[in-house]
């Protein structure tokens, strides 16, 4: 989590959830029918705005906000049997912010109840969004592309549905959103005498 946070705090970002998140969401709401897609936000639109935190105990949402305070990303989940599912996931400008969201989601509801260790999902959407002007061959293209970025990103993927287990999301985490560059070169340190020496040399 902590990773995840440093990532956030690096680009400006921060998170909100439940009664927050959805009143954020409500203000911003047009921005989702490009960022979903309107297939997708046709159906998250009524999730979000009925959500009622006393009565949805089991659900997670939340949302990325920008300096400017513009929601651009949001996941909306169910915890169910001791599983999340990843019902619907929207991300624009920030790099990884899909991702991010995901995996928070899955290490919150861990927290809540150690029994959670797996995130499913149905691959419904595509990358880019899917539009209603988009041809069969350019949706299936879409999708394939989805798929593709949840196996790249620690999924297992079958019948168009993808599962992230904790131990390989947490791996995942370290190995994008973790400190990178690997080890410090080593700079010779010089005396005096030899910097005098190369200074006079011929």
């Amino acid at each position: 989590m902590e990773l995840l946070q440093e990532y956030l705090d690096k680009n400006g970002y921060r998170i909100l959830r439940g009664k927050e998140a959805k009143n954020a969401y409500k203000k911003n709401s047009d921005n989702f029918k490009e960022i979903c897609g309107e297939f997708i936000f046709g159906t998250i639109d009524g999730y979000i705005t009925t959500y009622n935190a006393a009565n949805d105990v089991d659900d997670i949402i939340l949302l990325l906000v920008n300096r400017e305070g513009k929601a651009t990303s949001i996941f909306y989940g169910n915890v169910h049997h001791d599983i999340l599912t990843s019902d619907y996931t929207c991300s624009s400008e920030l790099p990884k912010g899909g991702m991010l969201l995901r995996f928070y989601a899955l290490l919150t509801a861990n927290e809540n109840n150690p029994g959670v260790t797996s995130l499913t999902g149905g691959i419904s959407g595509g990358i880019p969004a899917i539009k209603s002007t988009d041809s069969e061959e350019l949706v299936n293209e879409k999708r394939k592309k989805l798929q593709k970025y949840h196996t790249d990103n620690g999924a297992t993927v079958e019948d168009d549905k993808f599962t992230y287990n904790l131990p390989a999301v947490q791996a995942k985490i370290v190995e994008i959103f973790g400190k990178r560059g690997g080890k410090k070169r080593k700079t010779k340190r010089r005396g005096k005498k030899n910097k005098k020496t190369r200074r006079y040399k011929r």
